[in-house]
This record gives structure tokens, sequence and C-alpha cells, in this order.
């Protein structure tokens, strides 16, 4: 049995490890001694990667169901993808092929503050009295070297919105983005989003090779865009920008989800009842995992279940109404 199944088996015990390894600097400092003393990086050894060609993966994505001239939302791990011995922007150009010339390509291309805090300090609201730059077009990601070879294709849009930022090439790349900044505090995946746009027209999400119970960004979507219906209080916090986009700039303040509720995320969980209700498919490319579902049934799913504050488990004493 290993770590991956034994979390899924009560949502429980994946909140008490979280705690546990959030709530511990001794043990947040040991392991960030034990990276200090890491000669070099982990590498997977080439003799492991079994190669493969990409349209074995775009034939997969076919029989998964995946539509051409729609909206695919990619998630990527590069290192998974290297067996099929194409550049991060050969890569971005094939999925784009496969999706047409109606289709739009997205992937998240978060930004990376340097100013952000790490470890247990993450849990506490030090970054909310300072102002961090969003340069729209050089603040790099840190989400993979795919979205930042998508941002260099002709006609890529990144959106201005400075927490969970995505960049999209195709039809509704433009659409997506607009309005992303606009209204009272607006958040990353709140009405007007990028996010909630994908969901309104039932993007396709898609995993390769990177863990979809980590990685899906489009559950926030069921908490920002009805947060006046989320029903756990003291759900957010206001964090603030100065966002530039060429010549255009602004001052701009956000909310976001308190990091410390990521504690009580039970993605173990989430992940199982997806497969089991049929909302998330899984198959296999050599030894790629890949894994797709449908935004929509996926907003429904947890629209369905939030009254409970699903996924996430809390004690009764962190219940409550809005904030």
């Amino acid at each position: 049995m290993n770590r991956d199944t034994i979390l899924a088996a009560s949502p429980w015990v994946e909140v008490l490890v979280k705690t546990l390894y959030w709530r511990s600097s001794l043990i947040n400092n040991i392991l960030a001694q034990r990276a200090r003393r890491r000669l070099s990086p982990v590498v997977v050894p080439t003799s492991s990667l079994v190669p493969f060609s990409f349209e074995r993966i775009t034939a997969q994505l076919r029989e998964l169901g995946v539509r051409e001239e729609g909206i695919m939302i990619v998630h990527a791990s590069g290192l998974a993808l290297k067996p099929a011995g194409l550049a991060p922007a050969q890569i971005c150009l094939q999925l784009l092929d496969f999706l047409g010339p109606e289709g739009t390509l997205a992937m998240p291309a978060i930004p990376l503050y340097r100013d952000e805090p790490t470890g247990p300090e993450r849990l506490t609201d030090t970054i909310c009295s300072k102002r961090l730059l969003y340069d729209v077009h050089k603040t790099r990601p840190w989400t993979g070297d795919l979205p930042k070879a998508l941002m260099r294709v002709a006609g890529a849009v990144r959106s201005r919105h400075p927490l969970n930022s995505m960049v999209a090439v195709g039809r509704d790349a433009i659409s997506m983005m607009n309005g992303n900044i606009d209204g009272d505090r607006p958040m990353a995946c709140g009405p007007g989003s990028s996010w909630k746009f994908c969901a309104d027209h039932n993007a396709t999400i898609v995993c390769l090779g990177v863990d979809t119970a980590h990685s899906l960004t489009m559950i926030h979507v069921a908490e920002d865009s009805w947060a006046d219906k989320w029903p756990i209080a003291n759900w957010y916090r206001d964090r603030m920008f100065h966002i530039k986009d060429g010549e255009f700039e602004i001052d701009l303040t956000v909310r976001e989800r308190r990091p410390h509720w990521a504690i009580n995320y039970g993605e173990r969980t989430l992940q199982k009842d997806l497969i089991s209700n049929g909302i998330l498919k899984v198959a296999y490319v050599g030894g790629l995992r890949i894994e797709t579902c449908e935004s929509a049934a996926l907003i429904d799913y947890l629209n369905s279940r939030k009254s409970s504050g699903y996924p996430y488990w809390l004690p009764f004493w962190d219940r409550g109404g809005d904030e």
C-alpha cells in the first residue's frame, strides 16, 4: 500500500498529516536542511524513460473524448514528457495543432514572487502588508517550461490577475482574459476570471504526467464564483499588487483563499471520488499518466456538495457562515 492509497483511505488522515507537516517548524527545518545538503537535484535516470511519439498522446486524448476545437486547459510535467523527444515549444504547437484553428489552448502561468513566504510562514498574513509587482510579460511562472513556452507563441495572452494566472492561445484567448481584474477585490477564480470563463464554456482539463489531485485549480471556481454561498467563514484575505502590462499599470487589491485552509483540502479523497463517479478519466501512454475531466461536470459535482465545505474537511469549531 503506497502513501497516496493511505491518504485516500480517509480525508481525516490526510488532514492530520498536512497539519503535522505545516504546523511543525521542526519538521520543516529538518526538510530544509536535507535539501541544502543535496549535492545535486534528483534526476530521473534516462534509462527509465520509455520513448513514445506525441501522436500517441493526442490519439489517447481523442479516445478519452477530448473535444477538438474546444478549450483545453493543460497541466503538464516537462520531465514526464521528455520521452516524446520534443522541446516545450514543440509540444505547445502539437497541442495547438490537435485543437485546430477554432480551439484554444490554456495553461496555468502562476507568477513566482520572490517575496512570497515559505514553510509555516506561508500560513501567516505577513505578506499582506506588501505590494508585489506583477509584470504580465516579464514575471516568470513557476508552473513549468510549457507555460513559459506558450507565453512566447504568437497570439499568446496572459491574465492580468496576479494569482492563479493563466496563459492562452487560440480563438477564445482574448475573451477569457477580458474582465479578469474588474470589480471590487476580484478573485482569481471568481466571476470575470479566466477560470470561470473556461468553466462556463466547459473546458476540458488535461493532466499530462502531473498529479490531478494536486493540480486541479478549477476547483476554486466553486468557491470564488459563489463566494456568498461558501459555508466556511474567514475564507479570504486581501493581497496588494502593482500590475504592469505594457503601458497599462494599476495598483490592485484582490482576495485570496487563506493558505492555511489548504491543510484541510482532502485532495486524495476528491481524486478517488471523481474517478468513482466517472468525472475523472485516467489512461496511460507508456509510463505517462493522462487524466481528463470536463470542467462543467466537475463544478456541478462540487456545487452539489459544497454545503459541507467539500472537498475540505474541518472540525466543527472551524465551521461558520460567510465572512
